[in-house]
């Protein structure tokens, strides 16, 4: 299979108006775009007793709401920028919004909520990196709003640039594919980096794990 030149893959279902789609089509690229990750809500009937709701996703936001619109007595938090867009969406204001790398973020929410008590709103294979950093500076406990699996692709990517934005989507693909010969890959940060290595594959990782710096990325090394 030859690599198609001046397109590119990431393994995310891009939203209208999505800042990578609009960067890298402006810059003359093809933009293929598909989550490899299957995902069903299962966010329990009940809330536990926190001082905090720490929400690791847009997605566990988006899960949660279903069952609990209008969630009462707690502080909010957000992983990042573009979970807490997804909570205020909801209508939840976040007390508390991280850089959206795990290590940043639980040293300043550390400052907020140490002593406290922080029901972290995840997936069910979450990897934990917030809470796993905190230590016992909280009294952690696991909210798991939705389940995620593997789901790779039918057929093999032949785009010159391929962007994995999580661990699992990157272990889908190159469970089933190889890099095709002058195939570059990218990662959204640094657990996606170190997934990739783990796989044999060497990728340097955006400034920051959001669209506009992945996009950039890809372009700076590329063109």
């Amino acid at each position: 299979m030859e690599i198609a030149p001046r397109t590119v893959s990431i393994t995310r279902a891009l939203q209208p108006g999505s800042p990578f789609r609009e960067k890298m089509e402006g810059a003359g690229w093809v933009v293929h775009g598909q989550s490899l990750i299957r995902f069903r809500c299962c966010a329990p009937p009940a809330l536990p007793e926190a001082d905090w709701l720490f929400f690791y996703s847009p997605r566990g936001a988006d899960c949660l709401s279903r069952l609990h619109p209008s969630p009462a007595g707690y502080r909010m938090a957000a992983v990042g920028p573009g979970t807490a867009a997804a909570m205020q969406r909801h209508g939840w204001l976040p007390d508390f919004t991280g850089t959206g790398r795990p290590g940043e973020t639980a040293e300043a929410f550390a400052k907020e909520a140490s002593g406290h008590s922080v029901a972290f709103v995840q997936a069910k294979h979450s990897r934990q990196s917030v809470q796993k950093a905190l230590g016992g500076r909280v009294a952690a406990q696991s909210v798991v709003a939705y389940d995620n699996e593997a789901a790779p692709p039918a057929e093999q990517w032949p785009s010159a640039a391929i962007v994995f934005t999580s661990p699992m989507s990157a272990r889908a693909y190159l469970s089933v594919f190889p890099l095709l010969p002058g195939q570059r890959a990218f990662a959204i940060g640094q657990p996606t980096k170190d997934a990739l290595a783990s796989l044999g594959v060497a990728a340097p990782q955006a400034e920051r794990p959001d669209e506009e710096a992945m996009a950039q990325m890809v372009l700076a090394a590329l063109l």
